[in-house]
């Protein structure tokens, strides 16, 4: 395992000055698995004051918790007091932090095994608690008791699946049992953070273990309208949707959201709508996936008119979110959103008119014939738009200007 420059030197620095100090964390884990880190943890026995006293650009990001980021070569890596966690109030967060000078102490602290080691070029990797062993054998286990680990900080409950997809592993049974029995728990959590381990365990390599959070009960924290889903026989085949589809967090969220229970696709929209409004998703996303939901069922007929109809009401990218999710959904309909995809294109490629925006003729022009201002001007351009998407040929100066003088 080898550190970049900058962080040997950091350690250095420490070490020189009579400290201990390590890469700690995610960046080990990620080293070990091969893979490149992207970005580095430190963690030493000076305190925050000494750190501040060796480097000279520091920032004070999370001084009251031990962490000042330094700045070397221009970029930032956090350096963080070993610390010994207080007792925490609200299942998130510790009331207060005391610093110490005792590296195990530290490590106790942290989530799971994985990300509970640490390394430096002369001591090599310090690894209390099994993570490497774990890292070979692909398993997910909190560091000491898993209950008194989820009952500190219950996102850490998701954030063992989201770990357990990110990384293709499995969740080691004490530590799931713990998740059933505390689920509750994940209540006190807000959504903001649920959301953000949602999306991460979507956008993973195995989305499909977000039916891990549910055999341990957390969906029904913060999505019960899935439970209805969750508990049919065919569930985990369909949640292969998602690992099938292309990595994108609207696309994958439609696809989770579309199996909630409702008596019609517009419903169902509905439904998934208040879903990440709940979870405080942003404006965008909440939107777009109530779209994609309301098409759950349907089928555009591959017909270029359809088409472009399709494209007028909801635009390009809502069609292609529309395709991709439409693909995964079987045989057929991946023939069926190859054909549309190709339609889709040939479509832009040749120009054709899908936006009022983009007609030949404006409102304006409209005024300047003598139309008056007001609902009239509208009526006629959709009469116009209606039938530039009948035929797209009609989209020129002239033609347009002969229709509107013959609708007036």
């Amino acid at each position: 395992m080898r550190l970049p420059y900058d962080v040997n030197r950091i350690i250095e620095v420490l070490e020189q000055a009579g400290y201990e100090a390590y890469s700690v964390g995610g960046c080990v884990r990620d080293s070990l698995l091969g893979e490149e880190p992207k970005d580095y943890d430190i963690t030493t026995s000076a305190s925050p004051s000494e750190v501040k006293a060796l480097f000279k650009k520091t920032i004070d990001t999370g001084i009251e918790h031990g962490t000042v980021t330094v700045r070397m070569n221009g970029e930032s890596y956090e350096v963080t007091t070993y610390r010994i966690d207080g007792e925490y109030e609200d299942f998130r967060h510790p009331k207060e932090v005391k610093f110490t000078g005792n590296l195990e102490e530290d490590l106790m602290r942290r989530d799971f095994t994985i990300n509970a080691m640490a390394y430096n070029e002369k001591s090599g990797l310090v690894d209390l608690y099994g993570g490497e062993e774990d890292l070979k054998n692909h398993i997910i286990r909190c560091v000491g008791d898993p209950v008194k680990r989820f009952t500190e900080d219950a996102l850490r409950m998701l954030r063992a699946v989201r770990f357990a997809a990110k990384l293709s592993f499995t969740i080691e049974d004490s530590t799931f049992n713990a998740m059933k029995l505390l689920h509750e728990n994940l209540a006190h959590v807000s959504a903001e953070r649920i959301y953000v381990e949602l999306s991460k365990t979507l956008l993973s390599d195995n989305p499909e273990m977000i039916y891990a959070a549910y055999k341990a009960g957390l969906t029904g924290i913060f999505m019960p309208e899935l439970d209805a889903f969750f508990e049919r026989e065919d569930a985990e085949k369909i949640l292969l949707r998602l690992k099938n589809a292309e990595p994108n967090l609207q696309v994958r969220l439609a696809l989770l959201l579309e199996n909630v229970t409702a008596e019609s696709d517009e419903e169902a929209g509905q439904v998934a709508y208040h879903i990440l409004k709940r979870l405080k998703t942003d404006k965008y996303t909440f939107e777009t996936v109530r779209k994609l939901v309301s098409l759950r069922t349907y089928r555009l007929k591959n017909d270029r008119y359809e088409v472009r109809k399709f494209l007028a009401l909801y635009g390009r990218e809502i069609a292609e979110y529309y395709l991709a999710c439409l693909k995964v959904k079987g045989d057929s309909e991946k023939i069926l959103a190859d054909e549309l995809t190709s339609t889709v294109n040939s479509i832009y490629d040749a120009n054709e008119c899908v936006k009022v925006v983009d007609m030949a003729l404006s409102g304006s022009d409209l005024i300047e014939m003598g139309f008056e201002k007001g609902t009239t001007i509208g009526k006629v351009l959709d009469k116009l738009f209606s039938d530039v998407l009948k035929d797209p040929s009609l989209n020129n100066r002239d033609d347009l200007t002969r229709i509107a003088k013959e609708i007036r």
